[in-house]
């Protein structure tokens, strides 16, 4: 007769309710940045300040160590910094 671990169930069930919080974590997370990202473009108007607040907020939120925001200037073929954090 096999031998049946009872607590096999319980792990089974264990990892499924961490994946789904981790899955609930990361939407979270990104809602509530979409939100921030929001706020800030209703009340600022200037692109540069936009920016700035942009990728202070992302790279602050995400964890990053740096960001930067540039734009293309397609008649000289360059791109320009226009925030960096």
């Amino acid at each position: 007769m096999k031998k049946v671990n009872p607590f096999s169930k319980y792990k089974q069930i264990t990892k499924e309710l961490y994946k789904k919080n981790l899955e609930f974590f990361n939407v979270n997370r990104e809602l509530t940045l979409l939100q921030r990202l929001y706020e800030i473009t209703t009340s600022t108007f200037d692109l540069t300040d936009l920016a700035q607040k942009f990728i202070d907020v992302i790279v602050k939120d995400l964890g990053f160590l740096f960001g930067a925001v540039v734009l293309k200037d397609k008649k000289l073929k360059s791109l320009e910094v226009i925030s960096l954090t």
